[in-house]
């Protein structure tokens, strides 16, 4: 006879492990504030920032303040492929540092890796491989860095359209996407050996990209400095859609996939926000607001969004039957849909709505676990 388990054992199956102090919070979100006045008068203007924020919560927490010399004009983020890690990159210092969960940081690439004023939102990106990719605008080029721990190596120039800063993203195709923002607004296509070509052509300088993100699900989204939010097909650059129109006034920010890959992230300049984009509809939410006091820094320099394994709603690291408890709540049906912000971690199959389907996936996921970080 099969022994059942035990009152114990069904306890830790129900609550699950708690969120390891030295683990980034699953899903949340880290926007950077580059420094007013370029750093140089920070005590007046402000320093570098990161904050992180919980779009569940709206709870927002300032992250890390980088003071003195150890500010450099932050911009770009992106979080290791095992989570463990944020890296930033640093214009002013031509370096890029990188956080653990605790706020500490250390310098783990610089000038002489081949990083020359990095710089741009979303400059920073690594593809399925753990391979990590920098946009040098000093150096007009793309470096990428292989996941062994080997040499970067220049992975695009300005021979190929690399023309100074701009957002990059690597897409369900494994393929690289930039948008360059210097004298001419244009998205490019890389292959993952380097081979460019013209995705899509834009308007000059009325219409440059801001920032740039993927999904799961085959789709490249792309932000612009008009306030405007397109959603394409992978590979195919004349698929441009308008999902979202928010007007020059609304502050150009960028934009990252959430994790629940259904709804983008958005940052906006002008009023200091993080809101949410529904991928196939266009609604916007508010999610949290940055009371920010500095002059004359940017907020949303860049943005990343911790790793969260799929089921796991209430983002503790593990798929236990915590998770299972808001399914019935946020249960609708098939093609009744698109989920709503807060159930959209529920949608499991990627459909945008929340049925069955959701729930057999969640039965495979059950008992998967984060990796511990070092």
């Amino acid at each position: 006879m099969k022994q059942l388990p035990g009152l114990a054992t069904f306890v830790i199956l129900l609550c699950g492990a708690a969120p390891s102090p030295a683990q980034f919070k699953p899903g949340n979100v880290f926007v950077s504030e580059p420094a007013g006045k370029r750093c140089s008068l920070g005590e007046k203007y402000g320093w570098d920032r990161i904050w992180e924020i919980d779009p569940y919560t709206g709870a927002v927490t300032l992250f890390a303040e980088l003071r003195d010399n150890d500010c450099g004009y932050v911009t770009g983020l992106a979080l290791t492929p095992d989570g463990c890690g944020l890296r930033a990159s640093q214009l002013l210092a031509s370096r890029i540092i990188e956080f653990t969960p605790d706020g500490s940081w250390m310098t783990v690439l610089g000038i002489d890796d081949g990083i020359i004023g990095p710089w741009g939102s979303n400059n920073l990106a690594y593809d399925r491989d753990g391979n990590f990719y920098v946009v040098n605008h000093s150096a007009r080029s793309i470096v990428k860095f292989p996941a062994d721990g080997g040499p970067g190596v220049v992975f695009a120039d300005q021979g190929d359209g690399v023309r100074g800063a701009g957002p990059v993203a690597i897409a369900s195709d494994g393929e690289l996407y930039f948008g360059n923002t210097q004298f001419e607004g244009y998205v490019l296509r890389l292959t993952p050996v380097g081979e460019v070509s013209l995705f899509d052509a834009l308007d000059g300088f009325r219409f440059d990209p801001s920032g740039l993100a993927s999904d799961n699900h085959a789709h490249v989204f792309m932000a612009t400095n008009i306030g405007d939010v397109y959603r394409y097909d992978v590979a195919n650059g004349s698929s441009r859609t308008l999902l979202a129109q928010f007007g020059r006034l609304s502050g150009s920010g960028t934009i990252a996939i959430a994790s629940s890959q259904t709804w983008l992230h958005r940052t906006s300049r002008a009023t200091n926000q993080l809101t949410a984009i529904q991928t196939t509809t266009g609604e916007e939410i508010v999610l949290a607001e940055v009371p920010l006091a500095q002059k004359f820094s940017s907020f949303g320099g860049g943005i990343a969004v911790a790793p969260v394994i799929n089921g796991d709603h209430d983002r503790s690291g593990e798929v236990n039957l915590r998770d299972l408890e808001s399914l019935p709540s946020c249960f609708a049906g098939p093609q009744i849909g698109p989920a709503s912000f807060s159930c959209s971690a529920l949608d499991l199959d990627g459909d945008a709505d929340i049925d069955l389907g959701d729930f057999a996936v969640f039965q495979r996921e059950f008992g998967k676990r984060a990796s511990p970080c070092p």
